[in-house]
C-alpha cells in the first residue's frame, strides 16, 4: 500500500513525541496545497519553530505555525496563546522578512487528545507589526 504521509503510521514508536506526530500531520495536510512551500522544524537565529508555509509564486505571504501538546483540554486556549506569543518573542518572522515576504502571519496551535485550538498571533508586514 502507498501512503501520502511522509511517515508510516505503523512504525510510530515510543521515542516519537506527540508534538512531532501532530506537527507531521499538520505539515502533510498543508503540503497538499500546491501554492505553498512547507517545512517543519525550521532553524532560526533564536531557536527552532514548528512549521513555516511560504507562497511558491510570489513573495507576498508566509505563515509561521508553532504547536504544543496540552496536558488538559482546559489548557488549550492558554497554551495556544503561549506558543503564538513565542513566535514574537523569538522573532521567528525576521528571517522571512529578510527573504522578502511582505506579510507574515503567526499562529499558535495547541493539541490535546482529539481537540485542538488555533490562535492567531501577530501579523508582520514589510513596514513592521501590522496590528492584524
Amino acid at each position: 500500500y502507498t501512503s501520502f504521509l511522509p511517515f508510516d503510521p505503523g512504525i510510530i514508536n515510543n521515542y516519537d513525541t506527540a508534538e512531532d506526530f501532530y506537527r507531521t500531520v499538520i505539515l502533510t495536510l498543508m503540503k497538499l496545497n500546491q501554492k505553498y512551500i512547507c517545512t517543519g522544524n525550521r532553524e532560526s537565529d533564536n531557536g527552532r519553530f514548528g512549521i513555516v508555509a511560504k507562497q511558491r509564486t510570489r513573495w507576498e505571504l508566509a505563515f509561521i505555525l508553532e504547536s504544543k501538546v496540552s496536558d488538559k483540554v482546559t489548557d488549550l486556549l492558554s497554551d495556544a496563546r503561549e506558543v503564538a506569543k513565542k513566535t514574537t518573542e523569538k522573532e521567528y518572522f525576521k528571517e522571512l522578512q529578510q527573504e522578502g515576504y511582505e506579510k507574515i502571519m503567526c499562529y499558535g496551535i495547541s493539541i490535546c487528545q482529539k481537540r485542538c485550538r488555533v490562535v492567531q498571533g501577530e501579523t508582520y508586514t514589510v513596514h513592521g507589526l501590522s496590528g492584524q
